[in-house]
């Protein structure tokens, strides 16, 4: 598992917008892609400025070729020609282009790590060895889970510290509103973080966790850990006669979008984290 941390130069009053990209699912430019690109481009276009960072929680491909008997078919086959890989890799590498400046790390998913398995190549690295080439800040690649510790710090060196677990998730896909929400729950009571992020089964939700810590030698106050399931980018039903394989399953549909999470440093109270999706 990955431990970095990163510095962030700020002002007190100014807030960072946190943007947790999960579960993209990019196959390709062609139009029978079950990646909703559009979408994609549109609310990087409307939500990224330079005070926003954004985190990969894994599964920013489908990498779904032939030979994986259990999820390809042709007519989702997105690729324009042979080489699907590199077309995927090149794509969603001219799609995120413009905000590599914002983009501080990405993890895998499954589907990467089951083309690197069986093809040896690792796509989330290579994605970011192209967004890599002429930026100040190179953006990590930090795995299947990670933590990130956030400082930061104003001119003067004062400042708040934050603590990021990321994980892409496992297990299967749900059909109940709460088995996500316990499933991950169960993660969060073992990690000292302040935000978690979860992704893999392609729904939004917002969920805190409670616990007593002591203050001093005679008090105590409750302390939110703030669990964030990051949402998905892939349409869950086609529109073709030709059934995903999450509509097979009976998966219910799922909103295509991602959390927005503002982090705010406060004199008295650490960071002040607010999240809307």
């Amino acid at each position: 598992m990955i431990v970095r941390t990163i510095n962030l130069p700020y002002k007190y009053g100014e807030s960072m917008k946190l943007l947790p990209f999960s579960d993209i699912h990019y196959d390709g430019r062609g139009r029978n892609s079950t990646c909703d690109v559009a979408k994609l481009k549109s609310d990087l276009k409307n939500n990224v400025d330079e005070k926003t960072m954004i985190v990969g929680i894994g599964d920013w491909f489908g990498g779904i070729i032939p030979s994986d008997v259990k999820r390809y078919r042709k007519e989702h086959d997105a690729a324009e020609g042979e080489d699907i890989l590199d077309e995927s890799i090149n794509g969603l590498a001219e799609i995120f282009m413009p905000y590599r400046e914002q983009i501080y790390a990405i993890g895998d998913g499954n589907h990467e790590d089951s083309i690197l398995i069986h093809c040896g190549t690792n796509m989330i690295k290579r994605l970011i060895e192209k967004l890599n080439v002429g930026i100040q800040k190179p953006i990590l690649h930090v795995g299947y889970s990670w933590l990130l510790q956030l400082r930061f710090r104003t001119e003067t060196g004062l400042g708040r510290s934050m603590v990021i677990r990321g994980h892409h998730g496992w297990g299967g896909g749900s059909r109940t509103e709460g088995a996500d929400i316990t499933k991950f729950a169960h993660d969060v009571k073992f990690w000292q973080a302040d935000l978690f992020l979860y992704g893999h089964v392609h729904k939004l939700k917002l969920n805190d966790i409670e616990e007593g810590r002591i203050i001093g030698d005679s008090s105590w106050k409750t302390y939110r850990k703030r669990m964030v399931v990051c949402g998905t980018y892939q349409k869950t039903y086609s529109n073709s006669t030709t059934a995903t394989y999450a509509e097979k399953k009976g998966y219910p549909p799922t909103t295509i979008k991602h959390p927005i999470i503002m982090l705010t440093p406060d004199r008295t109270s650490g960071v002040n984290i607010q999240i809307t999706s």
